[in-house]
């Protein structure tokens, strides 16, 4: 496509185009403001032609995208997901004309594209209500910059230290064996880190 078409479909979507910055996309502007005043669906063709390198480049600037172990995933709700249901959801939910291929085009277009982002260390685990340090028990904000994929549907409060439903249960399975229930503790507190990374496994 030629190059002056499709810096001006870029601004009329983002905002602005800046060549020399980053992957060559930058949102200077919110849905609210360029896309209120440009037609949306129009600035991604050229002519009949659906440019779904320009599309890509807009979802990535709408959303947080990165390629974790080689699989792309996005950042929903604290944690990252699978991404690649969301981005065709997401497609359709802007132009609900877009064909198979087209999507496949714009999908393909993000995963060359994505960052390689690391999984967080172990010890960080997400909760309902935040993420959570194993090592000094303090709850922290979400932030896309700590990178999990698994939430546990649990609401994390300090002031409950013990719980005497989960007590009883593992008395009555060790016959108020003290020893053996602190082993059981132990266990289920080594399930919630993210590695297995004493390389353990319990029959």
């Amino acid at each position: 496509y030629r190059e002056d078409t499709i810096n001006k479909a870029i601004a009329a979507v983002t905002g602005g185009y800046n060549p020399t910055q980053g992957k060559g996309y930058t949102a200077t502007g919110g849905r609210g403001n360029a896309l209120e005043e440009a037609d949306e669906t129009s600035s991604f063709y050229d002519g009949n032609k659906f440019l779904h390198n320009v599309f890509g480049s807009y979802l990535m600037n709408k959303h947080i995208i990165a390629k974790i172990d080689d699989q792309m995933m996005i950042y929903k709700n604290g944690v990252y997901v699978e991404a690649r249901k969301h981005i065709e959801k997401i497609s359709l939910s802007h132009i609900d004309r877009l064909t198979i291929n087209q999507r496949r085009e714009v999908t393909a277009y993000i995963q060359t594209l994505a960052d390689d982002r690391k999984r967080e260390t172990p010890h960080l685990i997400a909760l309902n209500n935040g993420i959570f340090n194993l090592k000094d028990n303090t709850l922290h904000d979400f932030t896309p910059e700590t990178v999990l994929t698994n939430r546990y549907p649990v609401t994390y409060n300090p002031a409950i230290t013990e719980h005497a439903a989960v007590d009883s249960f593992i008395r009555s399975i060790t016959n108020n064996d003290n020893e053996l229930s602190q082993v059981l503790y132990e266990i289920f507190g080594y399930t919630l880190y993210q590695r297995n990374f004493l390389g353990k496994f319990f029959i």
